[in-house]
């Protein structure tokens, strides 16, 4: 037998013994400790999102707030039908109120953005909030003809 033979005569040896030594006959360890593992970073992601779902919703209650007191602030505030904006109904009515938004005027005000934000916390995420601005303007301003025609184009508040 010459050198090279030899030499992988006894690494050959040294990689089986070195298998049956760590996967031979303790399969059962790799896999509890494969289990363990995978339940770690399960545990790890599904804390990750309840922390970003708790960080947005302490970002909606202070939106919340905010709009809360300024509209606290505002004296003799009008109060408007905000059904009668395409895509606002009863319940939506009630969480814009609860969020300091009663006027046309005070809604034509508001971000898409955050109106998108409470309906996403009150579960009502289906609902389109970006007309919806638009369509207060016109009502605000009193051109009910225009926002008739606005609201003929609309489907639930989206555009079609």
């Amino acid at each position: 037998m010459d050198l090279s033979n030899q030499t992988y005569f006894y690494l050959t040896q040294f990689e089986a013994s070195f298998a049956a030594q760590f996967f031979g006959t303790s399969d059962w360890v790799w896999i509890i400790i494969f289990i363990l593992v995978l339940i770690l970073v399960w545990w790890l992601i599904s804390r990750a999102v309840d922390l970003s779902k708790q960080e947005s919703h302490e970002l909606t209650i202070n939106l919340v707030e905010e709009e809360s007191e300024k509209s606290a602030k505002e004296p003799d505030q009008e109060m408007d039908d905000l059904t009668i904006i395409e895509g606002i109904g009863p319940k939506i009515n009630q969480i814009l109120h609860g969020a300091g938004i009663y006027s046309f005027k005070k809604l034509s005000e508001s971000n898409p953005d955050t109106l998108q934000t409470l309906l996403d916390e009150s579960r009502l995420s289906f609902a389109d909030p970006d007309s919806w601005t638009e369509q207060a303007k016109l009502a605000a301003g009193g051109n009910w003809d225009e926002l008739k025609e606005l609201q003929q184009k609309l489907r639930g508040g989206r555009r079609e």
